[in-house]
């Protein structure tokens, strides 16, 4: 009889402790030593946010973001030839380069990925009888990147293996014929040197080199590429423009 009593008279004072939390927002002492996190554990996040750690989110894609980048390059390039002239070419090319840039404070700036390219070569230097017409295209298939961005200035290199460097004109092989010709099984890099300059520093603008070397000829008349005696090789230098998506 004595407990049913005191719960009658605690009742009201439960009740208006209940109804002075509802109206302060605070919730009641035993909902907040339930939400209240354990010693050494880290706050939970908020409904529809996500913790950051130095302004990144804490997040595999936030970890290693998506560097993707149409290119565009123009320089002047050289080969070398059998009568040892140098031909006076320009190459025109454009691409796309897919990477990830890792923000991990150990690997901050390291960038790997893969890029590809299309490139015209013309020639601008005359062309004799000593002399042949190196007018062509090129299509780097796939090639490997691997760079390092520093406070915006970022080095990229790529290393070439893939696409023939087909000659544009045709090529006559003494009395039999003529044929088409590609120079095949190229393998050389790229480096280029950009920083970022213009439309809210998406479009990133720099300098790049570029040597390549092939040993092999491909004549369109024989099944297989023929060594060549003395290697080709195309330097090239000149200018890039790059848009960060």
């Amino acid at each position: 009889m004595m407990r049913f009593v005191v719960v009658l008279a605690l009742s009201p004072v439960l009740a208006m402790a209940a109804a002075n939390a509802a109206v302060s927002g605070e919730p009641p002492a035993a909902e907040r030593a339930v939400n209240q996190p354990a010693a050494g554990e880290p706050p939970a996040a908020a409904a529809g946010q996500e913790l950051r750690e130095g302004g990144v989110l804490s997040s595999r894609i936030a970890d290693f973001p998506m560097y993707i980048a149409p290119t565009f390059s123009a320089g002047y390039s050289t080969t070398n030839t059998v009568a040892g002239s140098r031909p006076h070419m320009m190459q025109v090319a454009m691409g796309l380069v897919v990477a990830y840039q890792f923000q991990k404070s150990w690997a901050r700036g390291i960038t790997l990925g893969v890029a590809t390219d299309y490139r015209v070569i013309n020639q601008y230097s005359a062309i004799g009888m000593t002399g042949a017409n190196y007018r062509g295209t090129r299509w780097n298939i796939a090639s490997p990147v691997v760079g390092f961005d520093y406070r915006g200035l970022l080095l990229l290199a790529d290393f070439q293996f893939l696409g023939n460097y087909d000659l544009r004109n045709l090529a006559s092989l003494g009395g039999g014929g003529v044929f088409e010709v590609a120079y095949s099984r190229p393998w050389g890099v790229r480096a280029a040197l950009t920083y970022p300059l213009f439309w809210r520093k998406r479009i990133r603008v720099g300098v790049m080199g570029e040597f390549v070397q092939f040993s092999k000829m491909h004549v369109s008349m024989y099944e297989e590429d023929s060594d060549l005696a003395s290697r080709q090789n195309i330097w090239q230098s000149g200018l890039t423009v790059s848009i960060v998506m």
